[in-house]
């Protein structure tokens, strides 16, 4: 099936320019040519296009205005603007355009437009979920179902997905996004670095086959959210383990707590709008990091229980509490050459940093190990 295709454009040598380039693709049909706006208007009223190029300045009606007006009576009917003029190009956004072609048209930008309109039209059946898998510990990252990692162009686009990941799917207002990733900035010019961070996420993420993932909401000043969630996500699959623990205080779930959360949640990124995401996260894991760790030293299984024992301490090397605990199992594991260079080692720390050593002695763990295991 052919895409029918309506064009205008006030001015004629533009005109046939375009139809020029669009004669070169066999899946186009070009049903409607106008330099009257409300020509095309009242043929895009008939259902008569699946695609409308229109150009930007036109002396009748501006084309951002044409594109509202199609978008309201046929909101199925994709737009492309055409501009010579590089600061409209971001506000093309605000009616859900397809794409945006500078002038001259060529066939590479044209190509452009219509192989994201294919890809587009694909999606004839609505998905309930975004065929990727969000990865948030470490790196903010995506995978397809495939396993491919998707390639962020910028750090903005893979920051402003990663807090509509954030908010779930609630719709996250313009001016939120705005104070989030550009606080401080001149807000016309914010408004601009939105609406090409959008674009530019929306094409990062359709060349690697996921379509239709971020939607806008024109009301109340506009928003975005993210349409459907992903097959899979980390930061489900861990609140999730730690609820399921909590629950039915199976020990298996902590330890996948433990395991999942090991790079920290969004550890690699400082974005001030996720601190509080962040130590939810952190504050989970300590629980759970807690409950393994009373575990296997309960059970008397010292040489299991290090590992965890080190955890705890890298986020809190002062807590004299675990500190004294390692040193307790190393001896209970018989290893007192170990236990002795743990103890040099936070001695140093502690005068180094707090200026007095810790408040226990290798010798004092050493005369009754045990006593340092009771939790």
């Amino acid at each position: 099936m052919k895409i029918r295709v309506g064009i205008v454009d006030d001015e004629a040598p533009a005109l046939k320019r375009i139809c020029k380039v669009l004669s070169g693709y066999d899946n186009v049909s070009i049903e409607g040519i106008h330099t009257d706006p409300a020509m095309l208007l009242m043929e895009a009223e008939g259902g008569k296009f699946d695609l409308v190029l229109l150009d930007m300045e036109m002396a009748v009606m501006h084309g951002l205005e044409l594109g509202r007006r199609i978008y309201a009576i046929q909101p199925k009917v994709q737009i492309v603007y055409i501009t010579a003029f590089q600061q409209y190009a971001h506000q093309a956004f605000d009616v859900e355009a397809l794409d945006y072609i500078m002038k001259p048209v060529t066939k590479e930008s044209m190509g452009r437009a219509l192989n994201r309109f294919v890809a587009r039209q694909a999606l004839t059946m609505p998905s309930r979920t975004m065929k990727a898998v969000i990865k948030c510990f470490g790196w903010f990252r995506v995978e397809t179902e495939h396993g491919v990692l998707v390639k962020f162009r910028n750090s903005k686009s893979r920051e402003l997905l990663a807090l509509l990941f954030i908010n779930r799917g609630s719709p996250v207002s313009k001016s939120k996004i705005i104070e989030a990733l550009w606080s401080g900035k001149d807000v016309e010019r914010a408004q601009v670095n939105l609406h090409s961070t959008v674009y530019q996420l929306r094409k990062d993420l359709e060349q690697h086959g996921l379509f239709d993932i971020v939607e806008q909401d024109k009301g109340e000043g506009g928003s975005y959210r993210l349409k459907a969630p992903p097959l899979r996500d980390e930061w489900t699959q861990f609140t999730d383990l730690c609820g399921t623990y909590r629950t039915d205080q199976h020990i298996r779930h902590a330890r996948e707590a433990v395991q999942l959360y090991q790079e920290g949640f969004l550890k690699e990124h400082d974005w001030e709008w996720a601190a509080a995401a962040k130590l939810k996260a952190e504050s989970d894991f300590h629980v759970m990091l807690e409950a393994v760790i009373r575990y296997e030293l309960s059970g008397g299984h010292y040489a299991d229980a290090l590992p965890y024992l080190y955890q705890m301490v890298a986020s809190n090397p002062y807590h004299e509490e675990y500190q004294a605990r390692i040193i307790a199992a190393h001896l209970l594991e018989h290893d007192p050459l170990a236990a002795e260079a743990h103890y040099d080692k936070i001695s140093r720390l502690f005068q180094e940093d707090l200026g007095d050593p810790p408040s226990f002695t290798l010798r004092q763990v050493a005369v009754n190990p045990e006593k340092y295991m009771h939790t």
